[in-house]
């Protein structure tokens, strides 16, 4: 039997079935979210067992509270052995010390790094790419670290077998003086090897285009090389000799080339080859020379190459007579000339201070003594004009200082930057023609004692005086004690020389350095 009673809750009751659903409310969404918790973490264990990489999780004393299946494998432990030890009880020690490390370096930056590391495994040593970053909660305080790490040991052997493959390539091509060069001619980019810029001088890297190409063509041969080109952008061979000029030499290069296509054939470009052949152009024309004289030779008659055969001994005879002859002229003239009038001037200067009391004598020593200096100061002067390059009496000291720079580099090998003002160029020849030989032994001061690459040649006038610097970042020395070590030494009488000369003229010399600071050795002369 079934009925029903109609039955109103009191207040009291109602208060409880509230507390009661809510109860009940609050225990279904705890097990939903738990649940969602297991699958998020499913879902996640899922992603780590299947990646490509090892992932790990450690907390802040790291221990690993997660690891991926990848992990396992490399380690050959199941997960239970791993979760709660740290590196230290799974990796050796070295390795271990490394990665620990590494991690301290991510928590105490709080910021995801990157970084290189090795693990000795069962077929030897691995390299990987750790990918490091730390956790943090909702307060955004740091309670973890995460790593992805990737075994890039296959990437890297092959990079290092593409770089050996890329010397090798390098090297063939330098032995066989032959480079090689790919032209796209929709971006009209030019790329070269090594050896190409070795061969045309150009410095390495220098972005090329086909115009930058055909500028360092010879401007005889430009054309040429253009129509060429054309021809083989219509279905020609391209294959052309041509000139051009490094550093001031001609030389001979033979290019050849083949178009590219892309798959629906369309042009790309071309890829081609450079060779020096300098040296085969040099054997054709000796050889040809040779094949001449020889047929000139064939066709005189014996006496006039008995003749030919005297002259030539006699001509050598007299120039080898005449190069001892001025050999001996430059020897006579700097022991008979410059250095007795020297000593001369000396025993003057001596003779006078014994006599300065007498001084009914003191104006004829020093008259006499004016005299010489005289003298030796022209005879210098007429030496040095005479061994000066022509380029300074021609086009000047600035010109002279440029010129000398260009000397330095291709001979020694040091790059000599010069400064000239627009009006230091002195007005007086004797002035330029004393300051170029002051800075040519400076120079090569340099180039023997600084051990540097570079050095600065400064040319500048303040109010009535030319200052010439020459200044260099090398080794450097004892300043206070120059003229002391040059006493000593063969290599310093070059300086003294030089202050010698420059006090003559009525100028100063000044030397600034000190052990591993360089050296900056000043000239001022009056105008």
């Amino acid at each position: 039997t079934h009925y029903r009673a109609t039955c109103r809750p009191d207040e009291q009751n109602l208060r409880l079935l509230d507390v009661l659903a809510r109860q009940v409310t609050d225990l279904i969404e705890a097990q939903q979210a738990q649940e969602a918790l297991r699958e998020s973490e499913q879902r996640l264990r899922d992603l780590m067992d299947h990646a490509n990489a090892t992932v790990w999780l450690k907390d802040l004393e790291g221990r690993f509270l997660m690891v991926n299946r990848y992990l396992e494998k490399e380690l050959g432990l199941p997960k239970d052995q791993i979760l709660g030890r740290t590196v230290f009880d799974l990796f050796l020690e070295a390795e271990a010390s490394q990665y620990d490390a590494n991690d301290r370096q991510v928590l105490s930056s709080g910021q995801p790094m990157e970084f290189e590391e090795t693990q000795t495994e069962a077929d030897g040593e691995h390299t990987y790419i750790a990918r490091k970053f730390p956790l943090r909660n909702a307060e955004g305080r740091i309670y973890a670290l995460c790593a992805i790490c990737t075994d890039v040991t296959e990437r890297k052997a092959a990079e290092q077998a593409l770089r050996h493959s890329r010397e090798d390539l390098n090297h063939a091509q330098a032995v066989a003086e032959t480079g090689s060069w790919r032209l796209d001619v929709r971006r009209n980019q030019l790329l070269w090897s090594d050896e190409s810029y070795r061969i045309f001088g150009i410095p390495r890297g220098t972005p090329l285009t086909y115009e930058t190409f055909l500028f360092a063509v010879h401007p005889g041969d430009r054309a040429l090389v253009d129509q060429k080109w054309k021809d083989a952008l219509q279905g020609e061979r391209y294959e052309v000799e041509h000139r051009i000029i490094v550093e001031g030499e001609l030389k001979w290069i033979r290019e050849k080339a083949e178009l590219e296509f892309d798959g629906e054939g369309t042009l790309r470009g071309g890829f081609g080859t450079c060779q020096d052949i300098t040296q085969r152009k040099k054997t054709e024309e000796d050889l040809r020379e040779l094949t001449l004289t020889l047929e000139e030779r064939v066709a005189q008659r014996t006496a006039e190459l008995e003749q030919r055969a005297a002259q030539l001994s006699r001509l050598h005879e007299e120039l080898t007579r005449v190069e001892q002859k001025e050999r001996r002229r430059l020897a006579e003239l700097l022991h008979d000339g410059l250095q007795q009038m020297l000593v001369a001037a000396k025993f003057r200067v001596t003779e006078t201070r014994r006599r300065v009391q007498e001084n009914d004598a003191v104006q004829q020593n020093l008259n006499q003594i004016d005299e010489l200096l005289t003298q030796a100061i022209e005879t210098s002067r007429s030496l040095t004009v005479e061994l000066s390059p022509p380029v300074l009496q021609e086009l000047g000291l600035t010109a002279a200082l440029g010129w000398l720079a260009d000397f330095i580099a291709a001979k020694h090998g040091l790059r000599v930057d010069v400064f000239a003002a627009a009006k230091a160029e002195p007005c007086s020849l004797d002035l330029a023609l004393l300051l170029f030989p002051v800075a040519r032994e400076l120079v090569f001061n340099v180039v023997k004692h600084a051990g540097v690459q570079t050095a600065n040649v400064t040319l500048e006038r303040e109010d009535q005086n030319l200052r010439l610097k020459v200044t260099d970042k090398g080794c450097g020395f004892d300043a206070s004690k120059w003229q002391t070590m040059c006493l000593g030494s063969a290599h310093g009488f070059g300086l003294l020389d030089v202050q010698n000369r420059v006090e003559l003229a009525g100028g100063k010399l000044e030397v600034e350095s000190a052990p591993g600071r360089g050296t900056t050795v000043t000239v001022t002369v009056p105008l």
